[in-house]
Formats: C-alpha cells, sequence, structure tokens
C-alpha cells in the first residue's frame, strides 16, 4: 500500500459509509428482531401504571366480540369490548380486552383526567397482551446494547479511514472468552502496533472469526494520532477495505448497498411509533 495513503481527509464516499455501517447478516438479523419486539411491546398492557391515578365513571358496552389471541391450550381466547362514557360533557370510545365478560353492559370506566381517551374498563386490559409480556423489552435492550456499540464503532471506523493515520499491526497472541457467536467461541485478540513517533501501544478486540485479521505478520491498522486509543485493524470490519488510489477507497455503486438501510430504516421508525402507541 503506498504511505501517501497518510494524507488527511481521504475520500470515504456514502455507500462506502453504509456498508461500513450496517453490513453483516447477523447485525441485519438483530435490527429485524428488534423491529418485532417493539411491534409486540405495542400489544402489551401497561395500564397499571398509566392509570394508576385516574377517575372512575359510569360506561355502556357497546359492542363485544372475540378476538383471535388466546393465552393457554385450552383456547382460552380474550373478549374486546367496544364501550362509551362521558368526561367534561364529552363523549368518549374506546376499547377494553378481557378473558371474561361481565355480567352487565353497565361497566365502571378509568380515564385520566389529563387525557380522557386514556382509558379501560376497570378491571380489564387496554392491550391484548398482559403485563408480563413487557419483558420482551430486555432483550430488545439486549439488542440495543449490541447494535448502538457497533454502530459507534462503525461510525469511528469511517471517521480513522478518513483522517487516520496508517500502522501496521503485530498480532501478540490470542484468548478464548465463554462467548459464542455462531457456535464459533469468540477470540480475544491482543496486537501491537508503532505510531508514526516510534512509540508502541498494545491492545485487544473480541472477534468471533479471527483468521480474517491474524493471517499476516502484519495487520494493516489506521489510528488516531492524538488518541492511539481509537484505533482499528483494517480486516477487522465485515467490509473488504481497498485503496484504489491514493486518497479514495473503492466504494460499491449506491444501488448495491441500498437494501442494507431497509431493516434499520423501518426498526427506527418502528421503535418511535411503538413508543407512541405506548405512551398515554
Amino acid at each position: 500500500m503506498n504511505d501517501n495513503i497518510l494524507d488527511k481527509n481521504r475520500e470515504v464516499a456514502l455507500p462506502l459509509r453504509i456498508k461500513i455501517l450496517f453490513e453483516g447478516a447477523i447485525t441485519q438479523i438483530w435490527y429485524l428482531v428488534f423491529a418485532l419486539l417493539m411491534l409486540f411491546l405495542t400489544q402489551v398492557d401497561f395500564s397499571y401504571f398509566m392509570l394508576a391515578s385516574s377517575i372512575n365513571t359510569k360506561g355502556t358496552i357497546t359492542n363485544t366480540t372475540r378476538t383471535n389471541f388466546k393465552v393457554n391450550r385450552q383456547r382460552t381466547y380474550f373478549y374486546a369490548f367496544d364501550y362509551n362514557f362521558v368526561a367534561n360533557n364529552k363523549v368518549y370510545n374506546n376499547t377494553s380486552f378481557s378473558l371474561n365478560k361481565p355480567q352487565s353492559n353497565e361497566v365502571t370506566i378509568e380515564y385520566s383526567a389529563k387525557n380522557p381517551r386514556n382509558s379501560r374498563i376497570m378491571g380489564m386490559q387496554q392491550k391484548k397482551v398482559p403485563l408480563y409480556g413487557a419483558l420482551v423489552a430486555v432483550f430488545a435492550f439486549n439488542i440495543l446494547l449490541y447494535l448502538l456499540p457497533k454502530l459507534k464503532n462503525n461510525l469511528l471506523a469511517i471517521s480513522l479511514l478518513k483522517n487516520g493515520e496508517i500502522g501496521y499491526a503485530k498480532l501478540l497472541r490470542t484468548e478464548t472468552t465463554n462467548t459464542k457467536v455462531e457456535k464459533q467461541p469468540v477470540m480475544k485478540v491482543f496486537y501491537e502496533f508503532e505510531d508514526k513517533n516510534g512509540k508502541k501501544y498494545e491492545f485487544s478486540f473480541k472477534a468471533h472469526a479471527p483468521k480474517k485479521i491474524t493471517d499476516e505478520a502484519q495487520e494493516i491498522l489506521f489510528y488516531d494520532a492524538n488518541n492511539p486509543k481509537r484505533n482499528m485493524l483494517k480486516d477487522s470490519l465485515a467490509t473488504e477495505i481497498v485503496l484504489v488510489e491514493n486518497d479514495k477507497f473503492r466504494y460499491p455503486r449506491f444501488a448495491q448497498v441500498l437494501p442494507l438501510l431497509i431493516l434499520p430504516f423501518i426498526s427506527v421508525v418502528i421503535f418511535f411509533i411503538s413508543i407512541f402507541f405506548i405512551l398515554p
């Protein structure tokens, strides 16, 4: 590789940036799973918290429908109860869910004084999935703990490709961790490199497929001259990085990377829509 790559402000085209940020089958799958979990959360009943401080009034059930949502093998289905009630001289309509039918169409309604649209029939649910369904939020949070640091590291990689110094890393050793990805153990790779001033630094990072970064005596590395802790091995990225000119990297056509944006975009949209539906 030509050392002129040390020149600053190298061009990292937008399609290459997108590929670095979102490439990888595992990453794409986690975006999909996160979106599905957030959709599920929109069906979880949070009325226990949302109506902790509420006003009671009388209401009338106007329609009863058996849903397709069941909670056990005995085919116990939820019923949807449409109802109306009057608050502040205005009629409000809503739906509550329950496994049992009330004895009368005259029911007690709980509603929020600040927002009467936020209501339910007393003893029933606002959504079909019981509150314990909110446990999926734990899995959604763990996915974020995977995606956000990865996104941050990929943004760092783009910055280093554009403005970082180049170095050559020497592999020191590898250690097996207790974590597995795709049934392969995650390896902790230790390496050192020397900056342009001759000072040596030792770092490590984790990879479940280290062969790509341990197949050469020296691996190309980009680092921040002002903070060498900010560094990355070129071959550690899921995206292949190829310098075709002194100040440019090979990049794909935009049409080739456009599909990589679909699931992340859908995930972000569903996340904000979910928050809107979850909050009263």
